[in-house]
C-alpha cells in the first residue's frame, strides 16, 4: 500500500524514466506507486483506434484530472495551515 508522509515531512522524490518514457522526470514515491498500480491493471483494447481526436480527448481528461488534484492539494494545504495556526 501507499504510505503518506506526515505533515511536517516532505515527500521523498527520485528521478527516472518511468514506465518506458524517454524523458527523465522527478517522481514522488507515492505518485510512482499509484501510477504503477493503475498501469498494472490496464490492458490494450485491440478494438480501440487511437485517432488524433481520441488522444486529444484523453489528454483533455488528464488535464481536468490534474486541475482537480491541484485544487484538492491547495485545499488540503489551506486546512493544514489553519490547523497549524
Amino acid at each position: 500500500m501507499i504510505a503518506r508522509p506526515g505533515a511536517a515531512q516532505e515527500a521523498s522524490t527520485f528521478r527516472c524514466r518511468a514506465f518506458g518514457s524517454q524523458l527523465d522526470a522527478d517522481w514522488q514515491v507515492e505518485a510512482y506507486a499509484l501510477v504503477a498500480l493503475m498501469l498494472s491493471y490496464l490492458e490494450p483494447d485491440p478494438s480501440v483506434a487511437w485517432s488524433d481526436a481520441r488522444m486529444e480527448a484523453a489528454f483533455a481528461g488528464w488535464d481536468r484530472l490534474e486541475q482537480e488534484i491541484r485544487l484538492l492539494r491547495s485545499q488540503r494545504q489551506r486546512r493544514s495551515d489553519v490547523e497549524a495556526g
